[in-house]
């Protein structure tokens, strides 16, 4: 028996990539490029905790320091410590990014502290607006609680700046209903987004990314259409 949510279950970096190929369309064309693959931020690599806090010492108002010794103090599942160093950046410097971090260091502790994850991630929505990677996040921790309409919701967000790439959104929408077991609705989604992705310029019709979600799509039609639950 195939499970619903397992089915649904997309790796964080892979919806972010198709979040910022709907932002900026030209990252499309990069991934039907063989020598040219998308360029996505690096894994940053950890300092010294113990040398951060001799920089800090000498350089207390810098936030990049903060953010470095935290990531360092998360990897070491210093939660606690390193949503302090989080908190710190953003109140000399507050950015997505901070906010983002700080989000995916709460959802990592052994406590998985979601709901005030989410609280911070809707304090930067409010300051900065619907920031993809932001609300893609917070519509993985509205799923984690099974809060589908607000998962919805948040995702109207992106798609109402995003009006290019709907079948993106449309997908996205329907997944969401498919795991919310709102099978008739999330059949009619997915037609709608394979609705979408013909209207695309061929260009963007035949990159490898709208490839993959016409996969993803197709799979699903046939999935729900041989009962699959």
């Amino acid at each position: 028996m195939i499970n619903i949510e397992d089915i649904n279950s997309m790796k964080s970096t892979f919806l972010i990539s198709l979040a910022f190929c709907a932002l900026h369309p030209s990252m499309l064309l990069a991934l039907d490029e063989p020598n040219e693959p998308l360029a996505l931020p690096s894994e940053r690599i950890a300092e010294d905790p113990e040398n951060l806090s001799e920089r800090i010492a000498e350089d207390p108002t810098n936030p990049e320091l903060y953010m470095k010794r935290g990531r360092a103090l998360a990897l070491r599942g210093d939660t606690l410590a390193a949503e302090g160093d989080f908190e710190q950046a953003i109140a000399i410097a507050p950015t997505p990014d901070a906010y983002l971090e700080r989000a995916q260091t709460l959802v990592a502790a052994d406590d998985g502290q979601i709901e005030n994850a989410l609280f911070g991630l809707d304090e930067a929505l409010s300051a900065f607006g619907p920031v993809v990677p932001l609300t893609e996040l917070a519509i993985e921790l509205e799923m984690k609680q099974r809060n589908y309409d607000a998962a919805l919701m948040r995702l109207a967000d992106i798609a109402a700046i995003t009006p290019g790439r709907q079948d993106v959104w449309l997908t996205r929408s329907a997944e969401i209903l498919e795991q919310a077991g709102r099978l008739d609705e999330a059949q009619i989604t997915y037609e709608d987004a394979l609705a979408a992705l013909d209207t695309l310029p061929s260009h963007r019709r035949n990159a490898r990314a709208s490839v993959e979600i016409e996969d993803r799509i197709r799979s699903a039609l046939d999935r729900l259409s041989a009962g699959i639950r």
